[in-house]
């Protein structure tokens, strides 16, 4: 059976697709580790959304289980969608790589050399610390592999499992996903997810938000990891 690239992404209803990429995962794991400083920002208020409104998230213990510095975006201390910062869209946001992208030079040149897009948006680390849970939520108002409620219909999201203890949970729709270290990911995120870190230590992803418009490349790597993944959705 032949599958077009738009089928794939929009119309399958896959939950979820593994992408065909060897990911070097401990070399990745190691530069991020050396650059996290101590003074992560916190993502807590959104990944923990689902609280009864009134509570106090730092006296619940779990506001600081979850967070994380960018590697390429605004700045190395502004992970949200750029209209947290005053710009109407993606095309007008300034993004590059910080001061903490530079400090993972591997980790940089593969992102460049195995996702082919027009442009990196955001590429921030998401740590959630032992213990550390995300209530079930959606990102998305529209089905579709990568689509995120904050960016355009070309800019698709990422996961890439740069440390992942076996004890940590991702749900999509009630169902365990089996995610593995050194796999790139796309979900459906308009399905409610949740995470569950039951591990003595941290999990870190890799959040990677690109344009993927104009890219032949992707849209290749999209059809070939079906091809390969797609049934085991």
């Amino acid at each position: 059976m032949t599958v077009s690239y738009d089928w794939i992404m929009n119309h399958s209803g896959l939950p979820w697709l593994k992408l065909d990429v060897q990911v070097p995962t401990k070399e990745i794991y190691e530069e991020l580790k050396n650059a996290e400083l101590g003074d992560n920002v916190i993502y807590g208020e959104s990944g923990y959304e689902n609280y009864p409104p009134g509570t106090n998230l730092q006296e619940a213990g779990k506001i600081e289980k979850w967070t994380g510095f960018v590697l390429h975006g605004i700045d190395a201390y502004k992970p949200r969608a750029c209209a947290n910062y005053g710009y109407e869209n993606e095309d007008d946001a300034p993004y590059q790589w910080t001061d903490r992208g530079e400090m993972c030079p591997k980790t940089k040149q593969f992102l460049i050399d195995n996702i082919p897009c027009k442009r990196f948006c955001r590429v921030r680390t998401q740590i959630l610390g032992p213990g550390g849970f995300l209530n079930p939520h959606t990102d998305s108002d529209v089905s579709g592999l990568g689509l995120n409620i904050s960016s355009p219909p070309k800019t698709r999201y990422l996961m890439l499992a740069a440390y992942w203890p076996k004890e940590v949970e991702f749900k999509l729709d009630e169902k365990v996903l089996p995610v593995e270290e050194g796999n790139i990911y796309m979900f459906d995120i308009s399905k409610y997810h949740a995470v569950y870190n039951r591990s003595p230590e941290a999990r870190w992803a890799l959040g990677i938000s690109a344009d993927f418009s104009e890219s032949h490349e992707w849209e290749d790597l999209v059809v070939r990891s079906y091809q390969k993944y797609g049934a085991n959705a």
